[in-house]
């Protein structure tokens, strides 16, 4: 309880502070990591002895990270967990978090009940930035593993009040605990809030009292938008987070691009050889834990594609955002010329002139043929069918053949994600291609 507290009280003190403030706590931040790691964990110290540095020693600043190589899920996945954990801690005093595998990658991570309780506070400062009241009520639709979350003490007086539901269930039973419980916000995958808003749209149902719905574990697209706004009169919000770093980047009511965590997450936006991005280019995202001790994060390929862009306030100082989430970089398509396509070139070279479609996924069966599912109504199908193609074949090739079927929804994947893109190429689909 006072670890949840402080945390809160810590959260809501930082994203308050000035540029230069917040700059010197990063910083400060840091070193206590990496020095911690040096000490205690011995893949990364490991990692530094091989680069000669020591950052007791030789510290600098964040700039010292271009030094260390990049960690990725594979380096996590190769190595035994001890490796990345504080020597000496017992892991019966830690709490795991394990993500979905929606990229074909499971990992297991381990918090302290410090860094679990910033995690907490960290979304309640997204909700509260959001214009939450800490007497509304919250419908989460979570994965099965988060359902035994018990309540806290401030829930039991009518505060901070969640119902997680399994984000699994059929959509007729979401809309029936929705309708019941009748939430001021919902929040979940962009997927399972589809499938649910789907449902209420088909028996002309809208939900009372819903002031704010949060989207996120996969990319928001306009046509998601577009249906929230007409099944409930709400711009939803998108948030950015993963169960390695919890929430990274969120949007506010200004939808000036996802705002980064960056006083708890040092970010970097980088091309497919490892250096900064410009503005609008597209780059991989690579982040460090500031807080995480008992199994630090430290330069880790998170493993999605984003565009940024660099906001300046009125004293002049700059900040970098999140303009554009494009999702997985296996998400690629690997064409017979050998050249690649991401959902940013369907997106910018098809789907935005659609936004009554409702779902879309694009199977690759070889290089050059693909399955595309549509869930629309027929009428919108049979309208756009042929616009639909010409811009598929500017955008791919003519080389390329696509089938075109009508569907009434899509299921997610096992993981409760819906990948857009799927392909079911294993020779080169997997290598990291930035284009």
């Amino acid at each position: 309880m006072l670890d949840n507290i402080n945390a809160m009280c810590q959260v809501m003190h930082d994203v308050k502070l000035p540029a230069d403030k917040k700059e010197e706590l990063v910083k400060n931040r840091l070193k206590r990591v990496l020095v911690s790691a040096y000490k205690h964990v011995p893949y990364y110290r490991d990692m530094m002895k091989n680069i000669n540095y020591n950052p007791a020693i030789e510290y600098n600043g964040p700039e010292d990270l271009i030094k260390f190589p990049i960690t990725t899920k594979h380096n996590l996945k190769e190595n035994d967990i001890s490796m990345f954990l504080r020597e000496g801690v017992d892991v019966k005093n830690l709490f795991p978090a394990l993500t979905s595998g929606s990229t074909g990658i499971p990992l297991k991570i381990f918090l302290s009940c410090r860094e679990l309780a910033f995690r907490r506070a960290k979304w309640l400062r997204v909700l509260f930035i959001n214009k939450y009241s800490t007497i509304y009520k919250v419908l989460a639709l979570v994965e099965p593993r988060h359902l035994v979350e018990g309540k806290t003490v401030l829930q039991k007086f009518g505060l901070l009040r969640r119902l997680a539901v399994n984000q699994s269930l059929p959509p007729e039973e979401l809309t029936e605990i929705l309708l019941n419980y009748k939430p001021h916000v919902l929040y979940g995958y962009t997927t399972q809030i589809d499938l649910l808003t789907l449902e209420l749209i088909k028996k002309n149902i809208k939900p009372p009292g819903l002031k704010l719905v949060l989207l996120g574990g996969e990319i928001v697209h306009d046509h998601n938008r577009n249906l929230y706004v007409e099944a409930f009169g709400i711009d939803p919000i998108e948030y950015y987070g993963s169960e390695e770093m919890g929430i990274m980047a969120y949007e506010t009511p200004a939808r000036d691009g996802l705002h980064l965590c960056n006083d708890l997450t040092y970010f970097e936006f980088l091309d497919k050889n490892d250096n900064p991005v410009l503005p609008g280019e597209f780059a991989k995202v690579v982040v460090t834990d500031l807080l995480g001790t008992a199994m630090p994060i430290i330069r880790y390929d998170h493993g999605d594609i984003v565009t940024i862009k660099v906001n300046e306030d009125r004293d002049g100082n700059t900040e970098k955002r999140i303009s554009k989430i494009f999702g997985r970089d296996n998400d690629y398509f690997i064409l017979p010329d050998e050249s690649t396509r991401t959902f940013c070139h369907l997106h910018d070279g098809v789907l935005r002139e659609f936004d009554e479609i409702w779902q879309i996924r694009v199977i690759q069966k070889t290089k050059s043929s693909y399955q595309i599912n549509i869930a629309a109504s027929d009428d919108y199908f049979k309208k756009i069918e042929v616009r639909f193609k010409d811009l598929l074949y500017r955008t791919f090739s003519k080389d390329c053949s696509f089938d075109l079927f009508r569907v009434d929804s899509i299921e997610p994947d096992h993981s409760g994600k819906l990948r857009v893109l799927v392909s079911e190429i294993k020779d080169g689909y997997q290598a990291n291609h930035l284009k």
